[in-house]
Parts: structure tokens; C-alpha cells; sequence
């Protein structure tokens, strides 16, 4: 089954980066760069995670200063998440070998 592209630009919009403050991350999920909370692939989840939790702190940031923002904050997150994939990576590898669709040589 195919996937259907999402009408504001797909996962990896960067629509989403600068509106939402958020990174495409595992799975078809973003990561908040505020918190670092994972938010499903859906505007309306992400929409509402920033809209309850951080608009009142970062709506006023425009133009170069929402930029710059965004680039702090991506630089606070790095360590983390390569972390989080290398555990999905060891997860994934684990689960196909487990149903012998990856053969250990």
C-alpha cells in the first residue's frame, strides 16, 4: 500500500520546521525541538503540539530570528536523537532476524 503525501508538503516539509519547530524523525513521527517530544505525522497532532505547549513562547519570533532559533535549537538535539537511532536500528535488526527475513552469516 502506498502512502498518500500529506496536502502541506509531506513529512520533511520544512513548512512544518519553521511553523511547528519540529524535525522529521523515526518512523514517519516528528521530534519537537523544544521539548523533544515525539508527535505523530498528522498536522493536526502537531498543530496542537505546538499550539498547547509552546505558541504563547515562540509565536513572536519572525524572519531571521525564527531561524536562528530553529538552528539553536537543532543544535541542542544531536547526541539524543543519534542515541534513539542507533536503538531503533539494533531494534529492527534484532526483529528480522528473529522472523529469518535477515540471515546471519
Amino acid at each position: 500500500m502506498k502512502r498518500v503525501a500529506m496536502a502541506d508538503g509531506g513529512p520533511h516539509s520544512p513548512i512544518k520546521e519553521n511553523q511547528y519547530l519540529v524535525i522529521a524523525s523515526l518512523d514517519d513521527k516528528f521530534q519537537c525541538l523544544v521539548c523533544h517530544c515525539i508527535v505523530k505525522n498528522k498536522t493536526h497532532n502537531i498543530k496542537r503540539h505546538y499550539t498547547l505547549k509552546h505558541a504563547t513562547e515562540y509565536d513572536g519570533n519572525e524572519g531571521d530570528e525564527r531561524k536562528e532559533l530553529i538552528k539553536r535549537l537543532k543544535s541542542e538535539i544531536p547526541n539524543a536523537q543519534q542515541e534513539v537511532t542507533g536503538i531503533y536500528y539494533y531494534v529492527l535488526l534484532l526483529t528480522a532476524l528473529k522472523k529469518g527475513s535477515l540471515r546471519y552469516h
